[in-house]
């Protein structure tokens, strides 16, 4: 590529187009996931199933996963992310469509299982875009924008369902959200585009087991098991960590809102400033090192008014990480691989998620407070900075 191909890439205000247009996608996939999280109560009275039947709606999510993040990495890698991400806004906006049909439980949950499968292609394709359209001096900015419109449809969707379940009720909401991600889908399925100057060199066969060699994505994907898993536990269980301090669910609501806000913000100024200062691993590490004095406060006591600060001040600091994270690994193995590594990551990650969640359980036991849960959590984000400290920074060398 020559120096003006290159030049006029990264001066395309197209690539900005593109990127909005993900944000939205993954946004969407975000705001499906967690419809029902905040009315399972009502989704149990409604179809007359129980607890665990209900939350299945939820945790099919995390459990496929698990299964479909690497092959769909691997078809990001292969295809190119226009093609797997079109794939799953198609699949996405068939199974929302499914959803309509709400006057079974089980045509929800085949819905939501459709809407699961769809999202690895969707979210695993932000490395890869990113490499293709952005140099590195925006990467971090762009990779964090883009989990901002995670985090982002992860609020909208706690914040709204349960607003429009009391006014407009469940079928119209359902009606809604397929229409909107219908319409979403076609945006990006008409005018996203690879760049051309860069498809021949981000797209090639890949081996998989060539990246498990690699002994910093390894690291990252350490520190990524344990920073998602911690932080999904705390999300999971925060209503419960703070009930025995006289905290309700509507002020646990708040304050997990507002953990997630701050990391809104956090994910779209952090990655910024490590893109000036070309320094992902210092950033990580002070995302980590800060992140942590939140932690207990938070767990540990029944002012709601500094339970508002912590869960803010927490999130905007330990949230940015992700997108740190994704960039660094996409910066270790370079845009060929970039939708592989991110797979890798993110299955990491949904296994920390889904473990540490039940691990917290365990621990707690019969003991009226989560405090034992809580020092689990405390030395796992000691365990993941002292692991992020042999974490190599590559952008140095670029």
């Amino acid at each position: 590529m020559t120096k003006s191909n290159i030049i006029s890439q990264f001066q395309n205000p197209f690539r900005w187009i593109i990127l909005s247009l993900f944000i939205l996608l993954a946004g969407l996939s975000q705001f499906l996931w967690l419809n029902f999280a905040p009315i399972l109560s009502q989704i149990q009275s409604r179809y007359g199933v129980s607890e665990l039947m209900a939350s299945l709606l939820i945790m099919i999510f995390a459990i496929l996963y698990i299964f479909l993040s690497i092959p769909t990495g691997i078809v990001i890698d292969k295809r190119g992310y226009k093609f797997g991400i079109g794939l799953g806004a198609i699949i996405m906006s068939l199974f929302s469509f499914v959803r309509v049909f709400d006057q079974s439980f089980w045509m929800l949950l085949i819905g939501q299982t459709g809407i699961a499968i769809a999202q690895p292609f969707i979210l695993n394709g932000i490395s890869k875009l990113v490499a293709d359209w952005f140099d590195e001096k925006e990467a971090g900015l762009a990779t964090g924008l883009g989990t901002v419109g995670m985090f982002a449809g992860m609020a909208v969707s706690l914040g709204l369902t349960p607003v429009l379940m009391s006014t407009i009720g469940l079928h119209n909401t359902m009606v809604a959200s397929a229409l909107i991600t219908i319409f979403v889908s076609m945006l990006f399925l008409i005018f996203s585009k690879e760049n051309q100057q860069n498809q021949s060199s981000t797209r090639q066969s890949i081996n998989f087991f060539e990246i498990l060699k690699n002994k910093n994505v390894i690291l990252l994907a350490i520190v990524s098991l344990l920073a998602q898993g911690l932080f999904n536990g705390i999300a999971t269980w925060l209503e419960m960590i703070l009930k025995p301090f006289g905290v309700s669910s509507e002020q646990a609501g708040i304050v997990g809102g507002l953990l997630i806000l701050g990391g809104i913000l956090g994910a779209g100024i952090i990655p910024m400033i490590s893109d000036k200062f070309r320094n992902r691993k210092l950033f990580l590490g002070a995302c980590l090192v800060t992140s942590l004095f939140f932690i207990y406060p938070l767990c540990t006591n029944g002012n709601f008014k500094l339970l508002i600060l912590m869960g803010f001040l927490f999130g905007f600091l330990f949230l940015p990480g992700y997108a740190l994270l994704l960039t660094m690994g996409e910066e270790t193995c370079g845009p060929k691989m970039a939708g592989s590594v991110t797979s890798l990551l993110m299955l990491t990650g949904n296994v920390g998620g889904v473990g540490i969640t039940i691990a917290m359980q365990a621990v707690k036991g019969a003991h009226p407070t989560w405090t034992n849960a809580v020092i689990l959590i405390i030395v796992l984000q000691i365990i993941s900075i002292g692991v992020s400290f042999f974490v190599k920074d590559y952008i140095k060398t670029r």
